[in-house]
């Protein structure tokens, strides 16, 4: 009786070199996954931080604008719509942002002053939150969202 060998089944040799391809994959897609992540934080930062530079500079215009006009301070939300519009334009003339932010601007006690040239979303915070953050506008979207207080007028731009 002469012992034959079998030849080696070639569904063996590619499963083993499956599995020792997916075995030295496995420390790349860690990495991988560590730099996306990394990269998600930095972008997250990056968002908040151009936020918060763009609401500041929006928050110098309003205040500028209430120096100019402390009557209609006393007057809060209930301005003109004339007025208003006015404020409206010059946040977005002196903004340093895209078309596609959205301007609110607050009274001293958390009021909106309405846009009468638009019919964007409003942001109605609970209370007024000064940090960054992502939150839930009145249209249902979610937009990375600063908040700024203009003292001594109390008035705050979002």
């Amino acid at each position: 009786m002469k012992w034959r060998r079998e030849p080696p089944n070639p569904l063996d040799v590619r499963a083993k070199l499956l599995v020792m391809l997916a075995v030295l994959s496995l420390p790349l897609l860690i990495v991988s996954l560590l730099q996306f992540h990394s990269y998600q934080v930095s972008l997250n930062d990056q968002s908040n931080t151009i936020a918060r530079i763009e609401t500041a500079a929006l928050a110098s215009t309003l205040e500028e604008w209430l120096e100019g006009n402390p009557a209609i301070s006393a007057q809060g939300a209930n301005i003109a719509p004339e007025i208003a519009g006015t404020l409206y334009q010059r946040l977005r003339k002196h903004a340093p942002m895209s078309s596609d932010n959205v301007i609110s601007v607050f009274d001293a006690e958390g009021r909106v002053v309405p846009n009468p040239a638009a019919s964007v979303p409003v942001w109605a915070p609970p209370e007024f939150q000064p940090e960054v953050a992502q939150r839930r506008w009145s249209d249902g979207v979610v937009r990375v969202t600063a908040a700024w207080r203009v003292e001594p007028s109390g008035w705050s731009v979002a």
